[in-house]
């Protein structure tokens, strides 16, 4: 068999092996969310009828359901036959690695001009506005990655959309969570390729500036001004504890919060619950 040949039996054995993985995460997530929004009822040793979430029986019931079983068995084939590929068909010696773009071009900016004028002055108007151009769809590719998130958080955990069939409940999901999740994946590839592409159109404006061979100065230019005051601000101590303070009391206040609206006993108690399910006390 060719190198090129067996490379692209590797490449479809590796889309087989991740495309089943993200469909049994999907599929836990689901049978999880299944047995939480979907609890039993029984009576403990005082005749009282209280509620039993996750038994031993309801997740062996879970796990063992056909579309679980089925998928973990065709993961586990999966990543066998990749082992196996890996062994029977290696992957040829790589070629001399060719550098990184983004490293160049990061290398390069450390050797910007103090003062650009003439055409240097030009060529770092240019570089400005891709950095822009760059940073805006960045900031655009999150924001639409996290609303989409948020999205499928506020569907997947609403108990309305949860009955007794799970194969239904899978399907659900699938219909109306999988295509988010989808798009959002697309935007981050989209992002990574445009990130690429945006580099590219740098690095010759960038070579051109670091030929004039002076080190940046972080007053004049724009590019490096913004993240190297901020990286110096983080690494005095001063910066180190304002960050920690910071992330200190927002920790805190979610504790407090979960505290007062009574999220903390029943955590505590579904935890009890499982402790003695689990050691055959419930």
């Amino acid at each position: 068999m060719t190198d090129k040949r067996a490379q692209t039996v590797r490449r479809i054995c590796l889309i087989a092996i991740s495309v089943l993985t993200a469909a049994l995460a999907i599929i836990l997530i689901v049978q999880a969310c299944d047995i939480y929004f979907n609890p039993t009822y029984a009576k403990d040793s005082k005749g009282n009828i209280i509620e039993v979430t996750f038994t031993r029986a309801k997740v062996i019931a879970k796990l063992c359901s056909p579309v679980t079983s089925v998928t973990f068995g065709l993961w586990i084939i999966a990543v066998i036959v990749g082992g196996v590929l890996l062994e029977v068909l290696p992957p040829a010696p790589k070629a001399k690695r060719v550098q990184d773009v983004k490293y160049t071009v990061n290398k390069l900016k450390k050797k910007l001009p103090v003062k650009a004028e003439g055409e240097l002055f030009i060529e770092n108007a240019s570089l400005c506005k891709l950095e822009r151009i760059r940073r805006i769809i960045w900031g655009v590719y999150t924001a639409v990655c996290v609303i989409l998130s948020i999205f499928v958080l506020i569907y997947v955990l609403d108990r309305a959309h949860y009955s007794k069939d799970s194969t239904k409940n899978l399907i659900n999901v699938l219909i109306n969570a999988f295509p988010l999740m989808a798009c959002a994946f697309a935007l981050c590839i989209g992002g990574v390729i445009y990130d690429n592409y945006n580099l590219k159109r740098q690095l010759p404006h960038v070579k051109k500036l670091a030929a004039f061979g002076k080190k940046i100065d972080v007053e004049t230019n724009k590019i490096q001004s913004a993240y190297g005051k901020i990286s110096s601000a983080l690494k005095t101590d001063k910066g180190v504890w304002i960050t920690r303070a910071t992330i200190g009391a927002v920790g805190l206040t979610f504790v407090l919060l979960g505290i007062f609206n009574g999220g903390a006993m029943d955590v505590l108690a579904k935890a009890a619950e499982i402790c003695t399910e689990c050691i055959g006390l419930g």
